[in-house]
Protein backbone atom coordinates (compact mmCIF):
# COMPACT_ATOMS: atom_id res chain seq x y z
CA UNK A 1 0.00 0.00 0.00
CA UNK A 2 1.24 3.49 -0.97
CA UNK A 3 2.72 5.26 1.97
CA UNK A 4 0.69 8.75 0.12
CA UNK A 5 -2.77 6.49 1.09
CA UNK A 6 -2.19 4.69 4.58
CA UNK A 7 0.74 4.21 6.72
CA UNK A 8 0.45 0.68 8.86
CA UNK A 9 2.66 0.93 11.82
CA UNK A 10 3.10 -1.07 15.27
CA UNK A 11 3.27 1.09 18.54
CA UNK A 12 4.93 0.12 21.84
CA UNK A 13 1.77 -2.16 22.60
CA UNK A 14 2.52 -3.90 19.90
CA UNK A 15 -1.20 -3.03 18.58
CA UNK A 16 -1.48 -2.49 14.69
CA UNK A 17 -3.48 0.05 13.44
CA UNK A 18 -3.59 2.49 9.77
CA UNK A 19 -3.15 6.35 9.91
CA UNK A 20 -4.85 8.52 7.93
CA UNK A 21 -3.13 9.60 4.83
CA UNK A 22 -1.65 13.07 4.65
CA UNK A 23 -4.42 15.01 3.02
CA UNK A 24 -6.75 13.40 5.46
CA UNK A 25 -4.41 14.97 7.82
CA UNK A 26 -4.20 18.67 6.00
CA UNK A 27 -8.20 18.70 6.35
CA UNK A 28 -8.59 17.95 10.09
CA UNK A 29 -5.92 21.06 10.14
CA UNK A 30 -8.10 23.20 7.93
CA UNK A 31 -11.37 22.31 9.67
CA UNK A 32 -10.04 22.21 13.00
CA UNK A 33 -8.32 25.90 12.48
CA UNK A 34 -11.07 27.61 10.61
CA UNK A 35 -13.62 26.27 13.63
CA UNK A 36 -10.70 27.82 16.61
CA UNK A 37 -10.47 30.92 14.36
CA UNK A 38 -14.38 31.53 14.88
CA UNK A 39 -13.96 30.64 18.63
CA UNK A 40 -11.30 33.08 19.06
CA UNK A 41 -12.69 36.01 17.25
CA UNK A 42 -16.15 36.05 19.02
CA UNK A 43 -14.72 35.80 22.34
CA UNK A 44 -12.48 38.68 21.27
CA UNK A 45 -15.55 40.46 19.89
CA UNK A 46 -16.92 40.41 23.95
CA UNK A 47 -13.67 41.75 25.13
CA UNK A 48 -14.51 44.90 23.17
CA UNK A 49 -17.52 45.43 25.76
CA UNK A 50 -15.09 44.42 28.80
CA UNK A 51 -16.72 46.87 31.17
CA UNK A 52 -19.84 44.92 31.32
CA UNK A 53 -18.13 42.03 31.86
CA UNK A 54 -17.49 40.30 35.65
CA UNK A 55 -14.22 40.48 35.61
CA UNK A 56 -13.81 36.59 36.41
CA UNK A 57 -15.45 35.84 32.72
CA UNK A 58 -13.21 38.43 31.21
CA UNK A 59 -10.22 36.59 32.67
CA UNK A 60 -12.15 33.33 31.60
CA UNK A 61 -12.10 34.75 27.65
CA UNK A 62 -8.35 36.33 27.58
CA UNK A 63 -7.04 32.95 28.89
CA UNK A 64 -8.65 31.43 26.40
CA UNK A 65 -7.66 33.95 23.62
CA UNK A 66 -4.22 33.54 24.42
CA UNK A 67 -4.13 29.82 24.58
CA UNK A 68 -6.35 29.28 21.46
CA UNK A 69 -3.67 32.06 19.64
CA UNK A 70 -0.23 30.53 20.32
CA UNK A 71 -2.38 26.83 19.29
CA UNK A 72 -2.56 28.89 15.82
CA UNK A 73 0.50 30.64 15.62
CA UNK A 74 2.98 28.14 16.47
CA UNK A 75 1.81 24.13 16.80
CA UNK A 76 -0.82 24.69 13.93
CA UNK A 77 1.43 26.42 11.90
CA UNK A 78 4.27 24.07 12.21
CA UNK A 79 1.94 20.87 11.73
CA UNK A 80 1.20 22.89 8.24
CA UNK A 81 4.84 22.77 7.65
CA UNK A 82 4.91 19.27 8.42
CA UNK A 83 2.39 17.87 6.22
CA UNK A 84 3.73 20.37 3.34
CA UNK A 85 7.16 18.68 3.86
CA UNK A 86 5.51 15.41 3.48
CA UNK A 87 3.94 16.13 0.31
CA UNK A 88 6.96 17.43 -1.29
CA UNK A 89 9.38 14.80 -0.28
CA UNK A 90 13.15 15.01 -1.47
CA UNK A 91 16.24 13.26 -0.99
CA UNK A 92 18.10 16.19 0.62
CA UNK A 93 15.85 16.07 3.46
CA UNK A 94 14.86 14.30 6.47
CA UNK A 95 11.45 12.95 5.66
CA UNK A 96 8.54 13.53 7.44
CA UNK A 97 6.59 10.33 7.67
CA UNK A 98 2.99 9.60 8.47
CA UNK A 99 3.98 8.37 12.04
CA UNK A 100 5.46 12.29 13.31
CA UNK A 101 2.08 13.64 11.48
CA UNK A 102 0.22 11.00 13.97
CA UNK A 103 2.47 12.20 17.12
CA UNK A 104 2.34 15.94 16.49
CA UNK A 105 -1.92 15.80 16.06
CA UNK A 106 -1.83 14.19 19.02
CA UNK A 107 -0.43 16.85 21.09
CA UNK A 108 -2.57 19.96 19.36
CA UNK A 109 -6.03 17.41 19.83
CA UNK A 110 -4.83 18.03 23.75
CA UNK A 111 -4.72 21.68 23.49
CA UNK A 112 -7.80 21.44 21.18
CA UNK A 113 -10.10 19.35 23.72
CA UNK A 114 -9.02 21.81 26.90
CA UNK A 115 -9.73 24.67 24.66
CA UNK A 116 -12.84 23.23 23.31
CA UNK A 117 -14.00 22.78 26.98
CA UNK A 118 -12.72 26.42 27.94
CA UNK A 119 -14.86 28.30 24.81
CA UNK A 120 -18.05 26.23 25.96
CA UNK A 121 -17.94 27.78 29.37
CA UNK A 122 -17.13 31.02 27.78
CA UNK A 123 -20.53 30.23 25.45
CA UNK A 124 -22.55 29.17 28.78
CA UNK A 125 -21.98 32.26 30.58
CA UNK A 126 -22.96 34.26 27.07
CA UNK A 127 -25.78 32.87 27.42
CA UNK A 128 -26.72 33.46 30.63
CA UNK A 129 -25.63 37.29 30.70
CA UNK A 130 -22.44 36.58 31.88
CA UNK A 131 -23.76 35.19 35.45
CA UNK A 132 -22.37 31.65 36.26
CA UNK A 133 -25.89 28.63 36.37
CA UNK A 134 -26.94 28.44 39.88
CA UNK A 135 -27.14 24.48 40.78
CA UNK A 136 -30.63 23.46 42.02
CA UNK A 137 -30.34 20.78 44.55
CA UNK A 138 -32.60 18.25 44.23
CA UNK A 139 -35.17 17.81 47.54
CA UNK A 140 -35.23 14.70 49.42
CA UNK A 141 -37.07 14.44 51.94
CA UNK A 142 -36.22 12.17 54.86
CA UNK A 143 -38.53 9.11 56.24
CA UNK A 144 -39.99 9.95 59.53
CA UNK A 145 -40.14 14.07 58.95
CA UNK A 146 -42.92 16.02 57.88
CA UNK A 147 -42.60 17.69 54.74
CA UNK A 148 -41.74 20.88 56.12
CA UNK A 149 -38.87 19.38 57.26
CA UNK A 150 -37.62 18.11 54.64
CA UNK A 151 -33.80 18.88 53.46
CA UNK A 152 -31.98 19.28 50.40
CA UNK A 153 -29.03 16.94 49.34
CA UNK A 154 -26.53 16.82 46.68
CA UNK A 155 -26.66 13.79 45.24
CA UNK A 156 -23.33 12.60 43.46
CA UNK A 157 -23.44 9.95 41.17
CA UNK A 158 -19.87 8.77 40.59
CA UNK A 159 -19.43 8.23 37.01
CA UNK A 160 -18.61 4.44 35.74
CA UNK A 161 -15.42 4.73 34.27
CA UNK A 162 -13.45 1.94 32.03
CA UNK A 163 -10.33 1.82 34.19
CA UNK A 164 -8.17 0.02 31.83
CA UNK A 165 -9.71 2.12 28.88
CA UNK A 166 -8.59 5.03 30.54
CA UNK A 167 -5.08 3.83 31.43
CA UNK A 168 -4.72 2.97 28.00
CA UNK A 169 -5.63 6.55 26.43
CA UNK A 170 -2.90 7.95 28.77
CA UNK A 171 -0.65 5.68 27.82
CA UNK A 172 -1.36 6.67 24.00
CA UNK A 173 -1.04 10.00 24.71
CA UNK A 174 2.20 9.68 26.75
CA UNK A 175 3.87 7.39 23.54
CA UNK A 176 2.58 9.63 21.02
CA UNK A 177 4.00 12.44 23.34
CA UNK A 178 7.28 11.12 23.51
CA UNK A 179 7.81 10.09 19.82
CA UNK A 180 6.58 13.51 18.82
CA UNK A 181 9.08 15.21 20.50
CA UNK A 182 11.71 12.52 19.43
CA UNK A 183 11.39 13.00 15.85
CA UNK A 184 11.15 16.70 16.15
CA UNK A 185 14.61 16.27 17.91
CA UNK A 186 15.84 13.89 15.11
CA UNK A 187 14.28 16.13 11.96
CA UNK A 188 16.12 19.31 13.73
CA UNK A 189 19.44 17.43 13.78
CA UNK A 190 19.31 16.18 10.11
CA UNK A 191 18.61 19.54 9.27
CA UNK A 192 21.68 21.18 11.12
CA UNK A 193 23.95 18.71 9.48
CA UNK A 194 21.99 19.25 6.27
CA UNK A 195 22.86 22.94 6.60
CA UNK A 196 26.22 22.60 7.32
CA UNK A 197 26.96 19.73 4.72
CA UNK A 198 26.45 22.38 2.10
CA UNK A 199 28.35 25.42 4.31
CA UNK A 200 30.94 22.89 3.71
CA UNK A 201 30.33 22.65 -0.18
CA UNK A 202 30.01 25.76 -0.56
CA UNK A 203 33.50 26.50 1.05
CA UNK A 204 35.00 23.75 -1.34
CA UNK A 205 33.41 25.39 -4.51
CA UNK A 206 35.18 28.73 -3.31
CA UNK A 207 38.56 27.48 -2.40
CA UNK A 208 38.45 25.93 -6.05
Amino acid sequence: MDEQVAEKVKNENGINFILPDCKAYRNLLMEARTSLQLQRDRANNDLLEEDRIPEYAAGMIRTAVGKASLLLDKKMAKFEDLVISHLNQNSDAQQVTLSDLSGYWALISIELKELEANFHEINALRGNHWEPKEVELPSVSIVGESRGDSIKKAQYHSPIVNSEKVALEVQRRQTALAAAKRRQKELMKAEEEHQCERNNDNKTHVAV
